[in-house]
C-alpha cells in the first residue's frame, strides 16, 4: 500500500510542480504588463490566472484526499513531508529510500516555489492597489475642477462661524 501511495504522491507532485511553474511564468508576464501599463495584456492574463488558481484549488483537494488515504493506511500524518518521512522509517530497500529522498526534495522545492508565488502575488496586489488609489485621486481632481474636495483638504473652518451661523451678527 505504501508503494502505491508513493506513486500517487509522485504524480501529485508532478502536477503541482507544473502548475506552480506555469504560475511563475504567468506572474513574470503579469509583472511586465504592470510595469509597461498594458491593460489589455493584464485582462488576458487574468483569465489564465483564474484557470491556474482553479487548478491549484483542485490540487489542494487532492492533497487532502491523499492525506486521508494515508491516514487510512495507518500513517498518522498531517503533511506530505511527514508522510514521506513516515514511509522512509518503515522501508529498508535502498531504492525506495532514494525515491523518498527525492520526493522530500521535491516537496521542499514546492514549498520554496509557493513562497515565491506568494511574494510575487503580494507585489502585484501592492502595485494594483496603488494604481487604484492614484486613479481615484485623479477622478476626484477632475470631478472638483482641479481642486481637492473640501472634506479632504487642510482648510480651517471659516472664521465667520463655521457650520453654524450666529444670528446676532
Amino acid at each position: 500500500m505504501r508503494l502505491i501511495l508513493l506513486r500517487e504522491l509522485t504524480k501529485f507532485l508532478t502536477l503541482l510542480e507544473e502548475t506552480q511553474q506555469e504560475l511563475l511564468v504567468l506572474f513574470a508576464a503579469k509583472r511586465q504588463a504592470l510595469d509597461q501599463h498594458r491593460s489589455d495584456e493584464l485582462v488576458r492574463l487574468s483569465a489564465q490566472e483564474g484557470a491556474l488558481a482553479a487548478r491549484l484549488q483542485e490540487l489542494v483537494k487532492e492533497r487532502s484526499e491523499f492525506l486521508l488515504k494515508a491516514r487510512g493506511a495507518g500513517f498518522a500524518v498531517e503533511s506530505l513531508l511527514e508522510f514521506a518521512g513516515a514511509v522512509g522509517k518503515t522501508v529498508g530497500d535502498s531504492r525506495v529510500l532514494r525515491a523518498i529522498e527525492l520526493i522530500e526534495l521535491r516537496i521542499y522545492e514546492a514549498q520554496q516555489r509557493t513562497a515565491r508565488l506568494q511574494h510575487e502575488s503580494w507585489v502585484h496586489w501592492i502595485v494594483s492597489h496603488r494604481c487604484y488609489n492614484h486613479y481615484t485621486e485623479l477622478l476626484e481632481l477632475i470631478a472638483h475642477g482641479g481642486q481637492r474636495a473640501p472634506t479632504y483638504g487642510d482648510r480651517q473652518p471659516s472664521a465667520r462661524g463655521g457650520a453654524l451661523l450666529d444670528a446676532a451678527v
